[in-house]
C-alpha cells in the first residue's frame, strides 16, 4: 500500500535523529539530502565533534499540512509540517559542550511522480549509482542486479528545513500555564514554611495561618502565570526584533523573484528555491575540496570562512539584492540568513550568519524539478557519474557544465 504524505514526515522526522545517533541518513530522503548529510558527517568527524538532537511532538495547533505548491508534467511537490520541540547537544571529544533548544516546525518537500507507469523517467539507482529508466529498475537494475519497488523510488522527501515556532495550541497553553502556576506556588509556599513553623511554634492562630498560607501560594501563582507571560513576550518580541527587517525583505524577494523567474520558467515557486539554495549552500559549506564541485562555478577562495562550520541552520530567510539576465542566463544576487556552529579555539560557537550568494541557470531549458545532481550523464561520451563529486567527466575528461540543467553558485562571501 501507498504511504500518505504524513507516513514519509514521520518516517523522515525520526530518521533524521537518527542520523544523529548513527550517521545513517535518512532512506526517505532523496541523494542530494544523504549526500549533504554525508558531508557534514565527514566534517563533525574531521574536526572531533558529534550532534545530536530530538524532536518532541508538541500538541498539533493548526493540523498537518500537505499542500501541493509547485508541481511539472512529471513531478507534484507537497509541503508537509509540524510542531516540535527541537533540543540539540553538540559533543567534542566525546564531552557535551553546547545544547540548544526552541520550538520550532520541521518543514519539509515531498516529490511525488506524477504518472507511476512513467517508465522513461530516468533515475539514479540507489546502489550503485548508474543511472537506468525506472522501467528498467523496476526489473533490476542491469549493473548491480538489485531490485527495487517503484516505492523505493518515489516518493522521496526532496528538501526540508525548521522554522522556529512562537505559538501554542489550546491544550498546549493551558499545560504549560498550569506548570509556571504551579510552580510560582510551590516557590510561594516553600518560602512561607520557615516562617509558618515559626508562627505554629509561638501559638499563633492556626485557622490564620492556614489562610494566610493559601492566600501565599495563590499570589505566588499568579505570579508564576505573569512570569510565563512576560517570558513569551520577551521570546515574541525578540523574536520579531530580529526577524521582521529579515521576513520584510523575503516578502519583497518572493514577489520580485517569482515576477522575475515566471517570464522564462512558468512554473518557477519560491518555495522550491528557497530549498535549492539551501541545498546548494550546505554542499559548499560542509565539502573540504571545492575545486571539483559542480555546485559551484565561481572564483577560488580558500574556504576559511566555511571549514569550521559543524552545523548549519537556516533562518527561514532571504533577500533579494540584484537580478540580471545574460544571454541564455539568468544571474540572481540574494543574501541567505543562517545560523551556524563553528568549531573554535577548543570549542564550538553558535553565532548568526548572513551569506552573499551568487546564483546562475539556464533560462533556455525548462526546470526539471525532480532533477538530482547525482542524475547526469557527460554531454560528449555519454558516461554516467557523480556529478556532485566530479566537475570532468572521469572518462573523458570534458567539463560538465551544471549551470545548464540547475542553479549553481558562482559566488560566496559572509556579510
Amino acid at each position: 500500500m501507498e504511504k500518505t504524505d504524513q507516513q514519509i514526515y514521520e518516517e523522515f522526522a525520526s530518521q533524521l535523529c537518527q542520523w544523529g545517533e548513527n550517521g545513517t541518513a535518512p532512506v526517505t530522503g532523496n541523494q542530494d539530502i544523504s549526500y549533504g548529510l554525508e558531508l557534514q558527517e565527514k566534517r563533525l568527524q574531521k574536526h572531533h565533534t558529534k550532534m545530536e538532537f530530538r524532536l518532541t511532538k508538541r500538541q498539533v495547533r493548526q493540523g498537518t499540512a500537505a499542500t501541493a505548491v509547485f508541481s511539472d508534467t512529471r513531478y507534484t511537490n507537497k509541503l508537509v509540517w509540524n510542531a516540535f520541540h527541537r533540543e540539540t547537544d553538540y559533543y567534542m571529544d566525546g564531552k557535551k559542550c553546547l545544547t540548544v533548544g526552541d520550538d520550532e516546525q520541521l518543514y519539509t518537500v515531498i516529490t511525488w511522480l506524477n504518472n507511476q507507469e512513467d517508465i522513461q523517467t530516468s533515475y539514479v539507482c540507489p546502489n550503485c549509482g548508474a543511472i537506468s529508466a525506472v522501467g528498467v529498475l523496476l526489473e533490476g537494475c542491469p549493473y548491480c542486479h538489485t531490485r527495487f519497488f517503484m516505492s523505493d523510488l518515489f516518493p522521496k522527501v526532496t528538501n526540508y528545513y525548521f522554522l522556529p515556532d512562537y505559538g501554542m495550541g489550546e491544550q498546549e497553553a493551558r499545560n504549560r500555564v498550569g506548570k509556571w502556576m504551579a510552580a510560582g506556588g510551590a516557590i510561594s509556599f516553600l518560602l512561607r514554611l520557615p516562617g509558618l513553623v515559626l508562627d505554629m511554634i509561638h501559638g499563633k492562630n492556626l485557622f490564620l495561618l492556614l489562610i494566610t498560607l493559601v492566600f501565599t501560594v495563590g499570589v505566588g501563582a499568579v505570579f508564576g502565570y505573569f512570569a510565563l507571560s512576560i517570558r513569551l513576550l520577551v521570546r515574541v518580541f525578540g523574536g520579531a526584533f530580529k526577524m521582521a527587517p529579515r521576513a520584510a525583505g523575503q516578502i519583497s524577494a518572493k514577489k520580485r523573484l517569482t515576477d522575475f523567474m515566471k517570464q522564462f520558467d512558468p512554473g518557477f515557486t519560491f518555495e522550491y528555491f528557497f530549498g535549492k539554495v539551501q541545498g546548494l549552500l550546505k554542499i559548499l559549506i560542509f565539502t573540504d575540496d571545492r575545486s571539483r564541485l559542480a555546485v559551484y562555478d565561481g572564483p577560488e577562495f580558500d574556504g576559511s570562512g566555511l571549514d569550521n562550520i559543524v552545523d548549519a541552520q537556516f533562518d527561514g530567510a532571504v533577500s533579494l539584492n540584484g537580478s540580471r539576465i545574460e544571454g541564455e542566463y539568468c544571474h540572481l544576487d540574494l543574501n541567505v540568513y543562517m545560523t551556524d556552529v563553528y568549531c573554535q579555539g577548543g570549542g564550538l560557537k553558535r553565532t548568526s550568519d548572513c551569506f552573499q550568494v551568487g546564483l546562475c541557470r539556464n533560462i533556455s531549458r525548462p526546470q526539471d524539478y525532480g532533477f538530482s545532481v547525482k542524475k547526469v550523464s557527460c554531454r560528449n561520451c555519454g558516461a554516467s557519474f557523480d556529478a556532485t563529486k566530479e566537475r570532468f567527466c572521469p572518462f573523458c575528461r570534458t567539463r560538465y557544465e551544471l549551470r545548464e540543467d540547475d542553479w549553481v553558485i558562482t559566488f560566496i562571501r559572509k556579510r
